[in-house]
């Protein structure tokens, strides 16, 4: 798909700002690479999915499609942009998001975690990414907010809706179960890289 250029200028803004935002988790930032791809290097697991929900924010109704993968680079870090860079992380990601498009699938996928835990973990991932991809920027503001600990009151204030009809969001699309996946897939990923030495990209 070849992006209008305000909403591409829009894109490069959002991943901007979310870099700025949370600069311990990367040690390389969203980048757009080409028309419609981005990418990263992060030091932290856990903000991928946050991020993800702030994404999807502004891409909606368009989908999100993630490709994953854990390993060593080749190259330095660049830690302006993420470019220039190369090594088996990159590799494992290009495969897993040339399989995605092949299957022309919104999935996320990761790669270079150990082959016993991968089905299970792609499998969540897959349903998670699923749901994501079909809430409306409302629905993913209010599980974003919920993230950040922030209360249906303020929730409804800012998006002008009735406290009553966060929680009926809340209910509606499971949100709780969703972030409680999230947790649980962030904790297993944690466990099969600490100490480990490799990159997420």
């Amino acid at each position: 798909m070849r992006w209008p250029w305000v909403f591409q200028r829009g894109l490069k803004q959002t991943l901007k700002q979310l870099s700025g935002a949370s600069p311990e988790a990367y040690l390389s930032p969203l980048t757009i690479t080409l028309g419609d791809e981005f990418q990263a290097v992060y030091g932290d697991f856990s903000a991928v999915f946050p991020h993800m929900l702030e994404i999807l924010q502004f891409l909606s109704p368009h989908k999100l499609r993630v490709a994953l993968a854990y390993g060593e680079l080749t190259t330095d870090i660049n830690p302006k942009a993420a470019l220039e860079m190369d090594g088996p992380a990159f590799n494992l990601a290009r495969g897993c998001m040339e399989g995605l498009k092949k299957r022309q699938s919104t999935a996320l996928l990761i790669d270079g975690l150990p082959e016993d835990r991968l089905p299970l973990i792609n499998a969540a991932c897959t349903l998670l990414a699923n749901a994501l991809n079909d809430w409306k920027p409302a629905t993913l503001r209010i599980a974003r907010g919920l993230q950040k600990g922030e209360s249906a009151q303020s929730l409804s204030e800012m998006l002008g809706i009735t406290p009553r009809a966060v929680h009926k969001n809340i209910a509606t699309n499971y949100v709780r179960d969703i972030l409680a996946a999230m947790d649980a897939i962030n904790r297993e990923v944690r466990g099969l890289t600490e100490e480990k030495g490799g990159r997420f990209t």
